[in-house]
């Protein structure tokens, strides 16, 4: 009977404090949504944001192989330091771009990048096979055909993964 009375006597006061912590709770749930919300888009955007680096570098990658003078390294007007200050500074941030990429996709989808750097790390092998010029059997044209070819079919490869990472994005943020 206790319980009756105090219901009668403090039905209001009781209601009140009802609501007090019903709000407080609502708030303690806000709260917690906003801040999942909030690491969210920050991850997000940081994952487009790496995204955007490595694309940047990639593509510094690719102008370099592009640009790159074969017939001066087969003839070695260029020297090794030279040739190492021309290849390496695109190339690690290519490599730093791709190590970052491992925070924000899931390994089987990382392995894309991977491969994109393999096949970047295939032709600058070439290009210092080129270099040392192990094969001096072969005239200057044929090893820059050679080198041609095999930059040529490699960023190929990569554009081809270069589709597919854009159409994982794309799918990502539908």
């Amino acid at each position: 009977m206790i319980i009756d009375e105090i219901f009668t006597k403090y039905w209001n006061q009781i209601t009140i404090f009802l609501f007090a912590i019903g709000y407080f709770v609502k708030l303690v749930f806000d709260n917690l949504k906003n801040k999942r919300e909030i690491n969210h888009n920050l991850f997000q955007q940081n994952r487009l944001n790496s995204l955007n680096r490595f694309f940047k570098s990639y593509s510094g990658v690719e102008q370099m192989l592009i640009s790159m003078p074969i017939f001066d390294i087969l003839d070695r007007k260029i020297s090794a330091k030279q040739l190492d200050t021309i290849v390496f500074p695109p190339l690690n941030d290519l490599k730093a771009s791709v190590v970052e990429l491992q925070i924000y996709f899931k390994p089987e989808d990382h392995l894309l990048f991977k491969e994109i750097l393999n096949n970047i790390i295939l032709v600058k092998e070439k290009i210092g096979e080129l270099y040392l010029r192990l094969n001096r059997d072969n005239n200057d044209i044929v090893e820059s055909n050679t080198y041609q070819y095999i930059r040529i079919d490699k960023l190929k490869e990569n554009e081809k993964l270069l589709d597919k990472i854009s159409f994982m994005i794309q799918e990502t943020f539908k």
